[in-house]
């Protein structure tokens, strides 16, 4: 039997050049590069996050349990399997993490405030334009890109600080107005 489908590549081909024939292929890129564009300057805020009402601090864990041997190139054991891990006995936390909303002009000046007591934090934004603010100030702006950080340690409200207290890491949900560390 013959094959009758088409080449997926001729067609997709012959689709292109009807767009540029028919004038609309640069159209459509610059939809493309627009949307992509306003990903990059605006990413999706972090779903479920909000500004803080009742504040709480809470401590997380970020111990481990290795579930196979882990060895070096040589093949000697440093972590049988069923060993507890905890990372910040390793390599401790020594910058911690302020998570805001960068649309929150409150936010931003807690934020600001909080790197003056903590000037090796990282600034992470779980909603605004980090791009825009990072060119302001001069200084690195992170995104909690689909919210891993917030999921990741049991975040649900913001300004918060993540800092480490012994093996653990301190969570402190806070208003913008309450917590001044000078």
């Amino acid at each position: 039997f013959p094959i009758l489908e088409h080449d997926l590549i001729e067609v997709i081909m012959q689709k292109l050049q009807k767009l540029q024939a028919d004038g609309k292929l640069e159209f459509y890129q610059k939809q493309i590069q627009d949307r992509v564009k306003s990903g990059i300057e605006r990413p999706n805020p972090v779903k479920d996050v909000i500004h803080t009402q009742t504040p709480r601090s809470f401590t997380f864990d970020p111990s481990i349990v290795v579930t196979k041997d882990l060895a070096d190139q040589n093949g000697t054991v440093f972590y049988k399997k069923g060993t507890k891990v905890n990372p910040l006995t390793i390599r401790p936390m020594t910058k911690p993490l302020l998570l805001i909303d960068g649309d929150a002009s409150d936010h931003l000046t807690w934020a600001f405030k909080m790197l003056k007591t903590y000037p090796l934090a990282k600034l992470i934004f779980v909603k605004g334009a980090p791009l825009k603010i990072m060119r302001e100030i001069g200084s690195t702006v992170y995104f909690d890109q689909q919210g891993i950080i917030c999921q990741k340690f049991g975040i649900k409200q913001v300004p918060a600080l993540i800092s480490q207290q012994d093996e653990q890491l301190l969570i402190q949900e806070m208003k913008a107005e309450d917590l001044w560390v000078e």
